[in-house]
């Protein structure tokens, strides 16, 4: 009996231990993948990850893995597909095709359990592909013109899927494409495309959000010494005035409209900058293009209906949310004309204060005011701009609004110093 009792007890004691060394093996596994240890403050990420930001991965089962193996390598080999300069029906078939491709890994990235492993797998490259799909062109055939601009939308949004997670973040500011990556995105939102500006601010923002990418994208510049400007082989629709429904001339009776330089921007030059700040003297950097978007786009907001071209105006100031943390960054924001566009932001909305809600375009713009205004230059740059009269003239008007009093409070407390 005693024998027995022991042999029970000396199986249990093995089993146990067993699925100690099982436990501990899987947890260091899960720490040796790639994408978890890029975020982690060893590598040089901001934010610890802690063990729960795993769920995520590992409740992508082997089943659904195994069916992505499957799946992906084919939908990026039609993503991938070179097009032919010859028939224009070969080229529709073939961008009929990316488009499907497309679709499909969109349909996967909708599910969070996929996004982890569609970006941090090493067996295939999706950012690379996604960023070859944000090139503009232009076709004779209005068909095939319609399919660029559906492939560009669907890349937008799978990008915007994938950059949610955290780990996310991590993989793509790291990867080897990344500057390939932000060239494409700089080149959609100088041009203004307006089905897919929109989406690649969302994107930034999204990617924003981990600390180490701010600077990387707020002082970006694309590398290339000799390209043609693709601004003239490119269809004007995208240059959202000349179809607008708001008449522009009434954007000049603003107070802040006069202190907004209405001058066309220097001719894009493609050899490399001496400048010390190469983002703020290249017209071609992101931060200029984006100051350039804040600007041509302002008079959408004065119209209470909804428009691509406002909520490019709604994330762009959403970006600028993320990238006004630091004080090292309001100091180079504080360089630019966009701390007198976020001020016209609330200056020439139409929506009553009470409408400004959590991620509306007022209430993130009151935040990188307030973010502004905590720095000496920013504080300086919003004096110059006459901040203290248009949010006094806010404030009085809140009413019941106590969070945008408050705010508002903070912003004029730090231009008071």
């Amino acid at each position: 009996m005693v024998s027995e009792t022991l042999s029970i007890l000396g199986s249990s004691f093995e089993k146990k231990m067993e699925e100690k060394e099982t436990s501990m093996l899987s947890l260091l596994l899960r720490r040796m993948h790639p994408g978890n240890c890029l975020s982690s403050p060893a590598c040089g990420g901001d934010d610890a990850i802690n063990d729960d930001n795993y769920v995520v991965f590992n409740a992508c089962d082997r089943s659904e893995t195994s069916k992505m193996d499957a799946i992906i390598p084919g939908l990026l080999l039609a993503i991938d597909i070179e097009m032919k300069s010859s028939p224009s029906q070969m080229n529709k078939d073939v961008l009929s095709a990316k488009t499907a491709a497309l679709k499909n890994l969109y349909e996967l990235s909708q599910s969070e359990s996929n996004r982890i492993p569609i970006v941090c797998s090493s067996k295939w490259d999706v950012i690379s592909a996604l960023a070859t799909c944000l090139i503009s062109m232009e076709s004779q055939y209005k068909e095939i013109e319609l399919l660029y601009d559906e492939i560009r939308r669907l890349a937008c949004l799978i990008l915007n899927n994938l950059s949610i997670p955290k780990e996310n973040k991590s993989v793509i500011i790291r990867s080897r494409h990344w500057t390939r990556l932000l060239e494409q995105i700089t080149t959609v939102m100088k041009l203004q495309i307006p089905e897919a500006t929109y989406l690649c601010c969302i994107c930034l923002m999204n990617l924003t959000m981990a600390r180490d990418a701010v600077e990387p994208i707020m002082m970006f510049t694309p590398r290339k010494e000799s390209a043609p400007d693709q601004s003239s082989t490119l269809r004007s629709s995208g240059l959202g005035l000349r179809k607008s429904s708001i008449d522009a001339r009434d954007w000049g009776k603003f107070p802040t409209s006069k202190r907004i330089t209405s001058r066309k921007p220097t001719p894009p030059r493609y050899r490399r900058s001496t400048s010390d700040s190469p983002w703020l003297d290249d017209p071609n950097s992101l931060l200029r293009c984006l100051e350039k978007l804040m600007r041509d786009q302002q008079p959408f907001l004065m119209s209470k209906a909804f428009s691509v071209e406002g909520e490019s105006i709604r994330w762009a100031v959403g970006l600028l949310r993320n990238m006004t943390i630091k004080h090292r960054h309001c100091v180079v924001i504080a360089k630019t004309e966009i701390p007198a566009l976020v001020l016209g932001v609330l200056e020439r909305t139409p929506h009553h204060v009470i409408k400004w809600t959590n991620n509306s375009t007022e209430e993130m713009a009151l935040t990188v005011l307030d973010q502004l205004a905590a720095s000496p230059a920013g504080s300086e740059k919003l004096k110059d701009c006459g901040a203290n009269v248009v949010l006094g003239a806010i404030q009085t008007r809140a009413g019941g609004s106590t969070i945008v009093r408050n705010k508002i409070s903070s912003i004029l407390e730090y231009l008071d110093r």
